[in-house]
């Protein structure tokens, strides 16, 4: 069996530069009988997996979507994001992931965000998929040639800001629903992609020019749930993960979900999950 690899592209390729897109990382998975991607939070950089064998399950925030031979999923910015590969039909798997700089691609990919939900975002595309192929050879050579790569992921961007705009998604955008659950949708989308930057609930309300009230009634009619109540059940997720990677202490978690203290924190941990942060186990 090939091995797997999977390439930190911040870390050891630095030295190479791209105008319109930053890479993150890119890799190859080859999945055994016990693999999974444990769940892990996405930062702010979007994600293709292409799916070369096998077939599995693909978690976004908590969704569930089945995927087989040549699908390709995108993950968005700040999902919380899990890969479980079938025992009987493993999983191999291409990804790579970047942010975006070039502004035409930056609105085309929030464009994306904001129509399609998490069960409508598998598509197919050939050329798509080898693409990625010859971009990871590129990078695993001894000299990695800045062009081919630059060349290469832009394609892959255009690539599939073009499956999203024509073909049968035209078809699965969240047009095709109620108004009141795309309004729902797209709030939920916003906490979702906008969570380290919200200060406070209001800026809903004025993003999307409506009373706020208004919106967490609908919100609640519709999702059953309030507003206040998706964002911090989104906000102890995010904190279970933060504190299973250990990459910050507690006050600096605190701090990056935007709690007023330590205290406040650890006080509203141990209200939800019975034990304080502390006290933690990985799960």
């Amino acid at each position: 069996m090939e091995p797997n690899f999977h390439i930190n592209i911040s870390k050891e390729f630095s030295n190479l530069k791209f105008n319109n897109f930053s890479p993150i990382q890119i890799g190859r998975m080859f999945c055994s009988t016990d693999t999974v991607i444990e769940k892990h939070l996405h930062r702010n950089y979007y994600e293709l997996t292409i799916v070369k064998e096998g077939e599995g399950i693909i978690y976004a925030n908590n969704k569930e979507i089945s995927v087989k031979t040549g699908d390709i999923f995108l993950s968005y910015p700040f999902e919380v994001h899990k890969i479980v590969s079938s025992n009987q039909n493993l999983l191999k798997f291409d990804f790579v992931s970047f942010s975006l700089i070039k502004e035409d691609y930056e609105k085309g990919f929030n464009n994306i965000t904001e129509n399609f939900s998490e069960l409508n975002r598998v598509f197919h595309n050939n050329a798509l998929t080898y693409m990625l192929g010859q971009a990871i050879n590129e990078f695993t050579k001894k000299d990695v040639n800045n062009e081919i790569l630059d060349n290469l992921i832009n394609l892959i961007i255009i690539y599939t800001l073009q499956a999203f705009t024509i073909g049968k998604f035209e078809d699965n955008r969240l047009d095709a629903t109620s108004k009141e659950d795309i309004l729902c949708y797209k709030i939920m989308n916003y906490i979702d992609t906008h969570f380290f930057e919200i200060k406070s609930l209001n800026e809903i309300s004025n993003y999307f020019n409506y009373n706020y009230s208004y919106l967490t009634n609908l919100f609640k009619k519709n999702t059953g749930m309030t507003i206040i109540d998706y964002y911090n059940n989104k906000r102890f997720e995010i904190a279970r993960l933060l504190i299973n990677e250990g990459k910050l202490n507690l006050s600096e978690i605190s701090l990056k979900l935007n709690y007023s203290s330590l205290y406040t924190f650890s006080r509203a941990y141990k209200q939800k999950y019975g034990v304080a942060p502390t006290k933690h186990k990985k799960t």
